[in-house]
């Protein structure tokens, strides 16, 4: 009996995965093709220099998004632990605490920032001269009070994941991104070229529009009985969600640093044409990397539910079919790579040629993002992270001088290398741990 119900759980989280995985890929697919003539149109709109700036602060955009605290990802975990034990008050606490306690971080956030912004030489820290990009400081201002709102919003994003809707989330994306593009359009047949606060404004404004739409429609139509109330804030949902937030918020931020300021460090140390360069690598070479995290996105939910449910066999299954499709899509990398330089010719002319070293820096560290991201999706799902955590920060310790010594040695691809080796780390690290978890081991730190 128990056996049978068992299975028919299993049956209905693998239903769920595929339909999720199937919508996902519509809507990703999409977005991917908006997101790829966005480019040149953008280019086209601002020349590459001013590009090279736009991704730059893009890579600012994270470091805001990761001030969630980590709240995101903990509200992910918990509301779907709630949801597998059919308790609709506590998942409706656990959605209400995080609201309100993203929301004081945010106005204390915009308060501090627009208290400092004037000790800010943002000119100074992109290397950007001030005859190219006068208002540079301006823009920061608004892009971060923007951004602010549109983190607290995005925590809908973690609530369509815990409830398994996970492709909803995609065609979220697809839509701001369709607006983006249809706006810059506009701006390219109406508008004088080279208004750079006009680009960066559009492109932070449309998730605010999407989101802020979403969640109203979410907890008004949709959800009605999980909509957040301050009269389901309590002390012990705030310890418990920023209990496992806080370990999610220290390792959101490590990775932040190791990954995220790439664009910073080459932009610092080299130019912001050579940021341009990674761009377009990067976006290029992702396809692999957002195709992977499509089917992925799903097992987050589904892992919390069937270990909730002590449920190995599952996770075990699921580990090896998301093996064999990281062994597929790293030899997608391999093909990208060899057929690299035709691409860039059709797709964005001969103007800008990009270094091979560049290429084959980003293909590897594609490959070990996506490696990675199996181990950390399983351990994110069940929560036990204080490994995770542990690697992080020692990951933190290595990062700058690594990053550096091979820049000098590399040049800006240097610094996508080390980024590569410390993933590596971290990828054996977290196999060793789920290896472990799925056999109940009683290891201590294992369990934390």
């Amino acid at each position: 009996m128990y056996q049978t119900k068992s299975s028919n759980k299993a049956i209905i989280r693998e239903k769920t995965i595929r339909k999720n995985v199937f919508y996902s890929f519509v809507f990703k697919g999409l977005s991917i093709i908006i997101s790829l003539l966005l480019v040149p149109l953008t280019l086209h709109y601002i020349d590459k220099y001013n590009y090279g700036i736009w991704m730059t602060i893009s890579s600012i955009l994270v470091w805001i998004y990761y001030f969630d605290i980590g709240i995101g990802s903990g509200l992910r975990t918990k509301l779907a632990e709630a949801i597998a034990q059919n308790n609709g008050h506590l998942a409706r606490g656990y959605i209400s605490t995080a609201f309100y306690v993203l929301g004081c971080a945010m106005l204390v956030l915009v308060v501090i920032y627009t208290i400092i912004s004037g000790f800010i030489d943002w000119n100074k820290i992109f290397n950007i001269s001030y005859n190219i990009s006068p208002q540079l400081n301006e823009i920061m201002l608004g892009v971060i009070v923007l951004t602010g709102l549109s983190f607290v919003l995005k925590l809908i994003v973690a609530i369509f994941h815990a409830l398994q809707y996970s492709s909803i989330n995609e065609f979220l994306n697809f839509f701001a991104n369709f607006l983006s593009f249809a706006f810059i359009y506009v701006y390219t047949q109406i508008m004088p070229k080279g208004n750079l606060a006009l680009i960066v404004y559009t492109f932070v404004a449309m998730p605010i529009l999407i989101y802020g739409i979403a969640v109203f429609i979410v907890f008004t139509k949709k959800i009605k009985f999980l909509s957040p109330s301050i009269k389901y804030v309590s002390k012990k949902n705030i310890k418990e969600l920023v209990g496992l937030s806080g370990n999610f918020f220290i390792i959101q931020i490590i990775n932040l640093i190791l990954y995220s300021t790439t664009s910073l460090l080459i932009a610092h140390y080299f130019t912001p044409t050579s940021v341009t360069y990674y761009s377009i690598s990067y976006r290029y070479f992702s396809i692999a990397m957002i195709i992977f995290t499509i089917v992925i996105n799903p097992y987050w939910g589904a892992i919390t539910n069937a270990y909730a449910k002590q449920d190995m066999n599952w996770i075990k299954l699921a580990i090896k079919k998301l093996m064999l499709i990281w062994g597929g899509l790293s030899a997608l990398v391999l093909l990208l790579l060899a057929c690299s330089n035709l691409v860039y010719n059709i797709w964005l002319g001969k103007e800008i040629s990009i270094p091979i070293s560049m290429c084959i820096s980003v293909a590897v560290y594609i490959i070990m993002f996506n490696l990675n991201n199996i181990y950390a999706s399983i351990i994110n799902g069940i929560g036990k992270i204080k490994v995770q955590l542990y690697t992080a920060i020692i990951q933190l310790l290595i990062f700058f001088p690594l990053a550096l010594s091979l820049s000098k040695i590399a040049g800006a691809p240097g610094i996508i290398w080390a980024t590569s080796i410390l993933l590596a780390i971290t990828t054996i690290a977290l196999g060793w741990q789920v290896l472990l978890l799925t056999k109940r081991s009683p290891i201590k730190i294992i369990n934390q």
